[in-house]
């Protein structure tokens, strides 16, 4: 039949994740999603439609709290804060050529990491914060937080956007590079709205030489950091949506969540602290560069990747591991 014969394109199509596994083509059958050709229903199931409609709903509000996000904060912040994740979005999109993800859905992933991760978390830090604060003191109540329930906070946070994609456009969220996808375009949105507030922080300490060296502390070797976390929070449900039923779909989240705390565990109470240190205080403006190039050029690069290197491995050698079995499926579905 003509419809039955799939050719290379068509199976690149199909996307990323195996259908007996979490690494191989994104559908079990390549023509589930896309109807066999010259066939279209005539009416949309009920479920398409109620998807539609929460899409039209969260598009709706996400795009209104960036843009209340945007009136509130100096053009020029904002524009220094968004183009470096403009760049870094786009990179992590070419991750995802092959899957075709709807790019309504990616948007919607950075506006959640933008908009919703960072406001739910700042509400809930400063709960913890008060509460601890009441049973310990406040500078205990700093440390706590800071280094341990904040990572917990903002990775919950950022991952109920992954949770809500697993649940209502499943179809969308097939393999790990599926989820790696997403998961790093949140933490990018949420590194975005940080770096307005620290931003502005250094350009009133430091005027535009403060801000300049936020800018390449923040943007340039921090604004992997929060991809990275939530990415390993994506792997390990998008692992779990291509696993077999059973233990393995629960542990893959639950893993990754686990895996993307403890790196930001790490981080906070580590690598933060002793990258201020080497480069003279979070808003990069307590102390003149001469002199001290080989800490910026060198040791505060070197820091971060430190924290971050092992957490980029693990998803490169699962996102080559997805394109190779992507590669196998396709030559089995190629006569």
């Amino acid at each position: 039949m003509r419809g039955a014969t799939l050719s290379k394109g068509d199976a690149l199509r199909a996307g990323s994740a195996s259908p007996s596994g979490p690494g191989g083509p994104r559908y079990a059958n390549p023509l589930a999603r896309r109807g066999r050709r010259g066939h279209t229903p005539a009416v949309s199931p009920p479920t398409d439609r109620v998807r539609t409609a929460l899409t039209w709903i969260a598009a709706a509000a996400l795009l209104a709290g960036f843009a209340r996000l945007a009136a509130d904060t100096p053009w020029p912040l904002f524009a220094t804060a968004l183009l470096p994740a403009a760049f870094a979005a786009a990179a992590v999109v070419r991750l995802d050529h092959h899957a075709h993800a709807p790019r309504r859905l990616l948007f919607g992933a950075f506006l959640w990491g933008a908009v919703v991760a960072p406001a739910a978390a700042l509400a809930l830090n400063e709960a913890l914060r008060g509460w601890i604060g009441e049973v310990a003191g406040p500078s205990e109540a700093a440390r706590l937080t800071g280094g341990f329930a904040a990572p917990a906070v903002e990775e919950i946070a950022k991952a109920t956007a992954l949770a809500i994609l697993a649940v209502v456009w499943r179809r969308d969220l097939r393999g790990v590079v599926d989820g790696i996808v997403f998961g790093a375009l949140i933490g990018i949105g949420f590194t975005m709205a940080e770096n307005l507030y620290y931003f502005a922080l250094a350009a009133v300490a430091g005027g535009t030489a403060g801000l300049a060296e936020s800018v390449y502390l923040r943007a340039a070797l921090g604004g992997l950091l929060h991809p990275t976390f939530t990415a390993t929070t994506g792997a390990g449900l998008g692992w779990a949506r291509g696993a077999p039923r059973g233990v393995g779909r629960l542990a893959g989240p639950v893993v990754g969540l686990g895996l993307a705390i403890l790196q930001h565990v790490a981080w906070n109470t580590t690598g933060a602290p002793w990258l201020d240190a080497a480069t003279c205080g979070p808003a990069a403006a307590a102390c003149a560069l001469d002199g001290r190039l080989h800490y910026w050029l060198l040791s505060a690069p070197a820091i971060v990747l430190l924290f971050i290197g092992p957490g980029l491995t693990g998803l490169a050698l699962l996102t080559r591991r997805a394109r190779r079995s992507a590669r196998e499926s396709i030559a089995g579905f190629v006569p």
